[in-house]
């Protein structure tokens, strides 16, 4: 609810007096005095500005130079994207440039005998050069077959005795379960679940050692298949599922109770868990032998094919420029390399823009709130994965920076009262009414906003100074100075009473006779005062209150 703030008076304080004549009229004493009218509202903090930031590109986070709760200034580095291809082909860009206005410049200038023989030799280099360079692309990509092959094999004869060795645990773990535990339950599962994982039958949790030496599905079956077909497909396959039968048998060994049993099955039973152990890590460690031979492969085929078409590249333009040095260029030809070069230079400033997008910099000073992003993980274009909150301060340029703002709902009989620099006193729930914050109007939206039916208009203001106090999504109660008159003669409002469309106030005079005199009124304040400026002086005693009433 909007109320009229608080009336301060003036000097000490102007202090209504009261008192009781015989005629039991109560009256105050008009005085001079200092008025003010307020409107009262609630709101909440906000920063001034909150924006979501993300790459236009997308990529893998290669850098992160601020974390959450840093700040940065506008125009810092926040996040960087990996950016060594598009480097990469910068580089080129310039040296394609740069070789496009050679070329321009041999023909603006003509072609001398020393300048063609060297211009064929070029050509004869570039020519080895691109052959040995496509003959070392040739033998990695054999070593890279041969080495992915090895890691494969190896991993397939690891593969064999994992599963037979998982088998043997099997054995050793019904030996136990029918001379100690047959009826225990959890052993009877755990052994079911690593017979289904290992060997693909279905509630073998009590079967015999004879029985389960026949079945050949699950992993096991994988593993006869990828040693029948040794397609990566296959093996790959096999590696997932024998990982996870070896978990299963490790499993069903740690289900079998040791209470009951002798030496020798103790023994027998601590073997076979370490066995099983060793056998995942194995299993493990071919996985990622592979993946790593895998990445190696690429990263090796990739250099030695950018070596191919740099060569390529560098061969082509050497025997364009000694086709233009054996044939000399006309004015037609000139004016096709100057739009050639001029090409290289718009493909050149497109890299440098994808390059320019790697990077998210701060486009304000603030305080970093959220980053959904770590070193490493791939991001998707368009996607926000920073928050940025203005924080009051200085940017790094010294300027002023975007500070904290509240935000409130002015019902529509208040909002004439206030105006753009009206001042404020905030007070917030978080740190009770002995704190209070200066802040000032910044903002009157112009349209209206309907709220329960009642049209309310929201208003802004900004802190005056900074604070680190001050939190987004704070409660604040406000107190906006509207207007303010000084040395004026202030009396009770109840004082004031209207006939016929005039303001009349009761005069107590000598002999207690009462007078009413017409009064002109000026601002209403805050606790129930108003500003008489015609037809009362100071120290005339009006009445507020007549007997019987």
């Amino acid at each position: 609810m909007i109320l009229i703030a608080v009336v301060f008076l003036a000097a000490a304080g102007l202090i209504f007096l009261k008192g009781k004549t015989g005629s039991d009229y109560i009256f105050v004493e008009a005085k001079k005095g200092t008025l003010f009218q307020e409107v009262s509202v609630s709101g909440q903090l906000k920063p001034s500005q909150s924006l979501d930031l993300g790459f236009e590109v997308s990529g893998k986070v290669s850098r992160i130079f601020k974390q959450v709760g840093d700040e940065a200034f506008a125009g810092q580095r926040i996040i960087e994207l990996d950016s060594s291809q598009l480097l990469n082909q910068l580089a080129q860009a310039e040296a394609n440039l740069e070789a496009e206005n050679s070329r321009l410049e041999e023909l603006k200038k003509g072609t001398r005998i020393e300048e063609l023989e060297a211009a064929r030799n070029n050509v004869l280099g570039l020519e080895k050069s691109l052959t040995e360079a496509k003959t070392n692309l040739k033998a990695i990509e054999n070593k890279a077959v041969a080495d992915l092959d090895n890691a494969y094999s190896s991993a397939l004869t690891s593969l064999q005795k994992s599963v037979s060795s998982s088998k043997t645990s099997l054995f050793t773990l019904t030996d136990i379960q029918y001379s100690h535990y047959y009826s225990d339950n959890d052993l009877a599962d755990a052994k079911a679940r690593a017979i289904l994982s290992l060997l693909g039958a279905n509630g073998a949790g009590r079967w015999t050692n004879s029985a389960i030496n026949s079945l050949s599905g699950g992993a096991f079956g994988q593993v006869q298949k990828a040693i029948s077909d040794q397609s990566q497909d296959n093996i790959d396959l096999a590696l997932s599922k024998t990982e996870e039968a070896l978990q299963t048998v490790k499993d069903a060994l740690n289900a079998a109770p040791i209470t009951d049993l002798i030496s020798t099955e103790k023994t027998n039973l601590s073997t076979e868990k370490s066995n099983i152990l060793a056998e995942i890590s194995t299993i493990a460690s071919k996985k990622q032998a592979i993946l790593v031979q895998k990445t190696t492969n690429d990263y090796n085929e990739a250099l030695a094919s950018s070596s191919v078409t740099t060569a390529g590249n560098a061969l082509k333009t050497a025997l364009d420029q000694l086709k233009l040095k054996e044939a000399g260029a006309t004015l037609e030809q000139i004016s096709i390399q100057e739009a050639i070069v001029k090409a290289s230079k718009a493909a050149l400033e497109n890299i440098k823009t994808q390059v320019a997008k790697t990077v998210i910099l701060s486009p304000i000073s603030g305080v970093i709130t959220k980053r959904d992003v770590d070193l490493g993980e791939s991001v998707v274009a368009n996607t926000p994965i920073v928050s940025l909150m203005s924080a009051s301060g200085f940017s790094a340029e010294g300027g002023p920076a975007p500070g904290w703002e509240i935000e409130t709902r002015v019902a529509e009989v208040d909002i004439a009262k206030i105006k753009i620099g009206d001042s404020a006193k905030v007070t917030l729930d978080a740190y009770g009414s002995d704190l209070v914050f200066g802040a000032k109007v910044v903002k009157i939206d112009p349209a209206e906003t309907m709220i329960e039916g009642l049209p309310t208009y929201k208003v802004s203001l900004e802190f005056i100074e900074k604070d680190d106090r001050l939190r987004s999504g704070m409660t604040a109660d406000i107190d906006i100075l509207t207007a303010e008159k000084q040395d004026v003669i202030l009396v009770p409002q109840r004082a004031v009473i209207s006939t016929n469309g005039d303001k009349l106030v009761r005069v107590l005079e000598k002999g207690n006779q009462v007078k009413e005199v017409k009064v002109k009124t000026g601002l209403r304040g805050s606790n129930g005062e108003i500003e008489i400026v015609e037809g009362l002086s100071e120290g005339d005693k009006v009445i507020t209150s007549m007997p019987g009433k």
